[in-house]
């Protein structure tokens, strides 16, 4: 009985796996199948891996998995290709425009490429064309509150961003496309971030004055799915902790240069030392759980941020202290110590497996 949980393309990877290996075991007679076994099974896996492509879109070959990056790169392109011509075609009619032909405008920038990827993703089993129109929405609907804004001479507000970010929340999720997630968490942060610092008194434009309340959504992104796991979108939890991961080590890696900015009781010195282990911590940590719990997307994440974190304390502790040669001298030693590092972790990976 399969695993529910898996994913069409999980599965068929799975059935490949298995025809590799036992084909490999066939080929070194560690196990060999009887003829009658091994019909039975090849006719269930072809049955299998052909209802798979079909039905469900899943790559069962690699050169679908090659037409399949093909494809997702053409959806990006397309759907950035698409949603310039929705700009430079909505302002170069926009001042020929009545107000109402202008509102009328606005609202269908974001409600034509809604309609079209409503009706792609409900036709085609692989969701391309409704993930490029899903895009192009959201996009419009970003030219929209921007052109409203302008024409019914709105003040200037955080909340037109976060109305940004829940439309594209709302597509993520109908969608599954993990980009608009991404835009859409990083709308939600910046209105938290910009919120927060309003309440200081400042103007919410400034709050990278104040780095530290960018922590505050970066920390509960990066945590959220361990408390809401994604069953329907188990992408979507890598998606989460690799965003989190990399606002929450940016921040993290300019206070650890700028100490002025935070708001720390330790002082400059001390807020930049507070926040250099907090980095350090920070990415090493999440190098070690990508790794023990196989979150492929989190390991990467981890070991940008381990990298970041030391050319960033480099520069700061040892660019005015050294000649050229000797500070990439430095970090060319730091980058050998770091492969040994990885190659240590690999090694302790493979042999706890």
């Amino acid at each position: 009985m399969p695993d529910p949980s898996l994913t069409p393309q999980a599965r068929a990877d799975q059935v490949r796996a298995f025809q590799a290996e036992l084909a490999a075991l066939d080929a070194e007679g560690v196990a060999t199948l009887a003829a009658d076994q091994r019909a039975a099974v090849e006719t269930h896996h072809r049955e299998l891996l052909t209802r798979l492509a079909r039905e469900q879109g899943a790559d069962t070959s690699e050169s679908l998995q090659q037409l399949s990056i093909g494809l997702r790169l053409a959806t990006l392109i397309g759907g950035l290709a698409l949603t310039a011509a929705v700009v430079f075609f909505v302002f170069q009619f926009w001042g020929t425009l009545p107000t109402a032909g202008q509102l009328a405008l606005g609202v269908a920038a974001p409600l034509v490429p809604l309609l079209l990827a409503e009706f792609a993703v409900r036709r085609e089993r692989t969701v391309y064309l409704g993930h490029l129109f899903a895009v192009v929405a959201s996009a419009g609907f970003l030219l929209n509150l921007v052109l409203l804004q302008r024409t019914l001479n709105l003040p200037d507000s955080p909340h037109f961003v976060l109305a940004f970010g829940f439309f594209a929340l709302v597509l993520a999720y109908r969608f599954g496309n993990r980009i608009i997630l991404a835009a859409g968490l990083l709308a939600a942060m910046y209105w938290v971030a910009s919120s927060l610092y309003s309440l200081t008194g400042g103007w919410y434009l400034d709050f990278p004055r104040l780095p530290e309340t960018i922590l505050v959504p970066g920390l509960l992104v990066l945590l959220l799915p361990s408390i809401l796991p994604h069953e329907r979108q188990p992408g979507f939890s890598e998606a989460y902790r690799v965003v989190g991961l990399l606002v929450v080590g940016l921040v993290v890696a300019v206070l650890s240069v700028d100490g002025s900015l935070t708001l720390l009781p330790f002082g400059q010195r001390g807020g930049e030392i507070a926040y250099t282990l907090a980095g350090f911590t920070l990415a090493i940590g999440a190098l070690v759980v990508g790794v023990r719990r196989e979150w492929r997307h989190t390991t990467t994440a981890g070991t940008a941020l381990t990298i970041l974190m030391m050319m960033v304390k480099a520069v700061d502790w040892w660019w005015t202290l050294m000649p050229a040669w000797l500070f990439f001298l430095v970090l060319g030693a730091l980058a050998l110590a770091s492969i040994a590092g990885l190659k240590r972790l690999r090694d302790l990976a493979v042999g706890s497996a």
